[in-house]
């Protein structure tokens, strides 16, 4: 009877530690059951119903919403569970404005971020512009663009559909409508700040014109300053300052002024100009006509050596300034006569271009004291019979330089190869390279004056091209290869003839 009992108490002992254990277990399952609900909940990705407009500037948005690092990346027509992780990268300049941004890594495709012209709202677009992003405070929206339309103000663009959505998850019918009211509230503020320009610009242009103005006196400041000459053919940036009746003194724009380069003429010999003379317009929305540039060019034959610039303003020629600068000529001169090289076919097989040949030029090459400093000037004229025309150049230093060689054929082309499922048809051939051009003959005759001068005179034979390669059998039915095309043929060397007469030009 004792042992009876004994062996109940066990086993209600046994029954009431496994109950306990049980329960233990049960509370800790459910605690984990609980964590996880709870993790799942926070990681759930969130929906942005954009009931609000934004109307900050896209950059603005992107500097203070939006970080480097990775984000939640939905394709819009699907549940916004179906996502994967994508990282956002920014590129700053310098200064560190947002200038590009690209999505992942390997090589991108990147998203030019800058203001619109005639407004400082920005885009945010890709390289051939018809993909857009659009920054929300919480959401990246991914959208296609199309050209529907051309009129004064340019391209007019259409929404044709959403690409993606970041961040926080936005159904694809809410992007596309939110996208398509920013643009209009971003078009609409564009045109505003464009029109605001232009009446600021005209306001500018009637407070700044030299019209009706009173001249005392103007004076050329250099930007690009010439020593005691300017070299040949070399622009200067120029800029002048003028001094009213009344005392006040003003500069143009491109030397820290608000005069127009248009208002003032300029008259030239042995000289050309730019951005001066011309009539003035309001710019694209409103930018300000900056300019303008001075260069000298060769005189004619027998000239002084020198450029020569009057400045006035254009409604007042009374007042004017006069700059004179020695003209500095090159170091060497080059004569360019080569014969054009062949042009390459544009089909499988097709023969490679002929080349041209080397014209045959008559050079005559003299010397003379320059004009104002007396310094040894070179002078040529060639004589081209093949498009009946002449040219001169000048050079200071003792070498010239006269390109006539034949040009290279091109190469042939490469013959189409053919595949298993390309029937019974036979490999096509390589076609054939072109032919190389001839030599030019020249003819020089040197002033006893200009004898030291080195005369470099390349008058060789173009190359043929090579011939192109012969197509081939991959597995196909007719079983053989086609035949490789045939090199071009080598042209002719020129010849040269040089003599040493006097020279008049």
């Amino acid at each position: 009877m004792k042992t009876l009992k004994s062996t109940i108490t066990l086993i209600i002992l046994l029954i009431s530690f496994v109950s306990i254990n049980a329960q233990s277990t049960f509370r800790e399952r459910m605690k984990e059951m609980k964590k996880a609900a709870k993790d799942a909940f926070t990681n759930m990705p969130k929906t942005n119903n954009l009931t609000e407009l934004d109307k900050r500037d896209q950059k603005d948005i992107m500097t203070k919403h939006w970080e480097e690092k990775e984000y939640q990346l939905f394709n819009p027509f699907r549940d916004k569970m179906d996502y994967t992780m994508e990282k956002l990268n920014i590129e700053k300049n310098k200064e560190g404005v947002v200038t590009h941004v690209w999505f992942g890594t390997g090589k991108p495709k990147k998203y030019e971020v800058s203001a619109v012209s005639g407004s400082d709202y920005s885009y945010c677009v890709s390289r051939n512009a018809m993909e857009v992003l659009c920054f929300t405070e919480k959401s990246i929206i991914s959208y296609k663009v199309k050209a529907t339309s051309k009129d004064k103000s340019g391209l007019s663009y259409e929404v044709t559909g959403i690409n993606f959505t970041m961040g926080e998850f936005v159904k694809e019918n809410k992007a596309k409508a939110y996208v398509i009211k920013q643009r209009a509230y971003a078009n609409k503020k564009i045109e505003e700040d464009r029109a605001a320009a232009i009446q600021a610009e005209k306001e500018r242009r009637a407070k700044y014109t030299l019209e009706d103005k009173s001249i005392a006196n103007i004076k050329a400041q250099w930007i690009e300053k010439p020593t005691l000459y300017m070299k040949e053919g070399h622009n200067y940036k120029v800029g002048f300052e003028v001094t009213f009746k009344d005392g006040t003194i003003d500069k143009t724009h491109n030397i820290g002024g608000n005069l127009y380069a248009c208002d003032f003429k300029v008259t030239t010999k042995n000289g050309r100009y730019s951005y001066f003379n011309k009539k003035y317009s309001t710019s694209t929305y409103g930018k300000v006509s900056v300019g303008g540039s001075l260069r000298s060019d060769a005189p004619i034959l027998g000239g002084k050596d020198a450029a020569e610039f009057t400045i006035s303003s254009k409604y007042d020629e009374s007042q004017a300034v006069t700059i004179k600068k020695h003209i500095r000529y090159k170091e060497k001169s080059l004569i360019y006569k080569r014969g054009q090289d062949g042009n390459a076919g544009y089909t499988s097989g097709s023969r490679g271009g002929r080349a041209g040949h080397g014209a045959p030029v008559t050079v005559k090459l003299t010397s003379y004291a320059h004009s104002e400093d007396g310094s040894k000037v070179y002078v040529y004229k060639c004589s081209d019979p093949w498009t009946d025309k002449t040219s001169t150049g000048r050079f200071i230093g003792n070498e010239l330089s006269i390109n006539a060689a034949g040009g290279d054929g091109a190469d042939g082309n490469d013959g189409l190869g053919k595949w298993s499922n390309s029937g019974a048809e036979r490999p096509g051939n390589g076609g054939d390279g072109g032919n190389g051009g001839n030599g030019g003959n020249v003819k020089i005759t040197v002033d006893p004056s200009a004898t030291d001068v080195t005369i470099n005179c390349n008058v060789s034979a173009g190359s043929g091209g090579r011939g192109g390669r012969r197509g081939m059998c991959h597995q196909c039915a007719y079983g053989g290869e086609g035949e490789s095309g045939l090199a071009g043929k080598m042209g002719n060397k020129g010849s040269i003839k040089k003599t040493v007469a006097k020279v008049s030009l």
